[in-house]
């Protein structure tokens, strides 16, 4: 079991470290923008975050486009901060990701830069290549009673395997 762990993480370490991809761009629902003003505060406070390069309200809609820059490390976790810092709530929150064929099955962990992608509910091995919209899952990534859907499935951690992990996100494909 030891052994398979030792490859498994120099694969991964591999495959993360030669992977050449990155977030695209965001969408975020957010609850509670009710007019105009809202909806500034909340692109003005997203705007203060380095790697964001443009966002786009839409408040008939209740949410955000956010586009990064390229070669950028992307936070998800500030990315909601932010959305709560204006003063707000997170619905949800779908990342585009650019993929190079990466092949990925349930509790795959995708590790890039200390942080880990933590893919759950995947049915059968899928291979992913180009843009994939990834839903984010947790308590400040979507509102409660969605949480609480998600929660049976969040069972392992990359952090197990992997020590020097400082993020974990959970995901799923869209």
């Amino acid at each position: 079991m030891k052994r398979i762990r030792i490859i498994l993480f120099i694969s991964i370490a591999f495959l993360s470290n030669n992977l050449k991809a990155q977030f695209t761009s965001a969408i975020i629902g957010i609850d509670g923008l009710t007019c105009s003003a809202c909806s500034y505060a909340t692109e003005k406070s997203i705007r203060k975050l380095d790697f964001v390069d443009s966002v786009f309200m839409e408040l008939d809609k209740n949410i955000a486009t956010v586009f990064f820059k390229k070669n950028s490390t992307v936070s998800i976790q500030l990315l909601s901060k932010k959305v709560y810092d204006a003063g707000f709530a997170v619905r949800s929150i779908y990342a585009s990701y650019n993929f190079n064929n990466l092949n990925i099955s349930n509790d795959f962990c995708l590790l890039q830069n200390n942080t880990a992608y933590h893919f759950v509910k995947i049915e059968n091995e899928k291979k992913l290549n180009g843009i994939v919209s990834l839903h984010f899952i947790g308590e400040k990534y979507m509102q409660k009673k969605e949480f609480k859907n998600w929660k049976l499935f969040l069972t392992n951690s990359c952090k197990t395997s992997f020590p020097q992990i400082t993020t974990e996100y959970y995901i799923t494909l869209n």
